[in-house]
């Protein structure tokens, strides 16, 4: 059953959806609005089995959308599969991300009642040690691509990545950092996909960064279902590369 959607919240009538491991349920209780959180216990949800959180209900009936969203922080991909890139060569890759679910109030500000992720990620570091930034960790294989998408499955998202090596160095890619946020979500005939970012490996640890904001090439007219968290500035120079054995990051 497809968990996305718009709802109405009743007295009468509870919501219940499940994406992924994650299950919202919805219900009106004595004039609250009364929003369930079921989660395992993990380091990122922080709490037990079952959350609720009370909002005052703007009246007997209510309407809520439950969304798709990227994640709310850079994905630190642990690259299962891990190659090098000789210099000037690129490739075009493929990770598939989880999908976060937020809750919203179908309200002239779409109020964000609840936002968790269908996955439960750890949390990790991304950085040196005086400079760096909180990310999430995810292990997963990445696929060469340089023609079809994948089909994507119901919690996840296709982000695909174009990867330049113009540095004079043998690129050896065993860790890369998905600026999630920055990135725009589609909703594609074969499910959810992200824009394109190009990354060109300058050497050490500088590259730069190019997300497109635009629908995937196969399917141009796809409809957007979330914009960019955060703008990224056209050519960021960002750290993006990390090798397992570097002690500067970790």
């Amino acid at each position: 059953m497809e968990p996305w959607g718009h709802f109405t919240v009743s007295e009468y009538e509870a919501v219940h959806r499940v994406v992924g491991d994650l299950a919202v349920h919805l219900r009106i209780e004595r004039g609250a609005l009364v929003v369930g959180i079921d989660a395992p216990v993990g380091p990122l949800t922080g709490f037990g089995p079952t959350r609720e959180e009370r909002w005052a209900a703007p009246g007997p009936a209510t309407s809520v959308e439950v969304a798709p969203a990227l994640p709310d922080r850079p994905v630190v991909v642990g690259v299962r599969n891990p190659f090098r890139l000789a210099p000037g060569a690129e490739t075009r890759l493929q990770v598939h991300l989880p999908i976060w679910a937020q809750v919203h109030l179908e309200d002239e500000e779409r109020t964000l009642l609840a936002e968790l992720p269908s996955a439960v990620l750890s949390p990790t570091w991304w950085g040196g040690k005086t400079r760096g930034e909180l990310a999430y960790w995810l292990p997963a294989e990445v696929e060469h691509a340089e023609a079809d998408i994948a089909t994507a499955a119901p919690t996840r998202a296709v982000c695909v990545l174009r990867i330049a090596n113009r540095s004079t160095r043998v690129l050896e890619v065993d860790r890369l950092a998905i600026r999630a946020p920055q990135h725009s979500l589609f909703r594609t005939r074969r499910g959810f996909v992200t824009d394109e970012a190009r990354i060109v490996y300058l050497g050490e640890a500088d590259a730069a960064v190019d997300v497109s904001g635009a629908p995937p090439a196969f399917e141009p007219d796809a409809p957007r279902v979330q914009g960019p968290r955060l703008l990224l500035p056209r050519g960021l120079r960002a750290l993006t590369f990390a090798h397992l054995r570097s002690l500067e990051l970790y």
